[in-house]
């Protein structure tokens, strides 16, 4: 049709928040009582959604690594996503985007 434009996709927001996520099991035993494992999860909210969809951030990130190799995803978003992550677990600034 004439007249209409295709919308260039958005990548998804994402921040970053430690969770505690299960049992560290070799502290537990060594402290004697339950000690929880704390990983860094993705909080990702789909451009125009306001659903956000919590993943361990390391899990999520391998996942969009693959389908990126595959096609299936921006290699751009998925660089991008690792250096603001690597910046959170360095208590860094994130990268600003515009």
């Amino acid at each position: 049709m004439i007249g209409l434009t295709m919308r260039k996709e958005q990548p998804p927001f994402v921040t970053w928040e430690y969770h505690e996520y299960g049992r560290n099991a070799e502290a537990s035993a060594a402290a004697g009582r339950p000690i929880p494992q704390v990983v860094v999860f993705a909080h990702i909210m789909q451009h125009g959604s306001k659903d956000v969809v919590e993943r361990p951030a390391e899990e999520w990130l391998d996942a969009k690594e693959s389908e990126a190799r595959q096609g299936r995803y921006p290699l751009e978003w998925v660089e991008r996503y690792r250096a603001q992550y690597n910046a959170f677990v360095k208590g860094q600034e994130l990268p600003a985007e515009g």
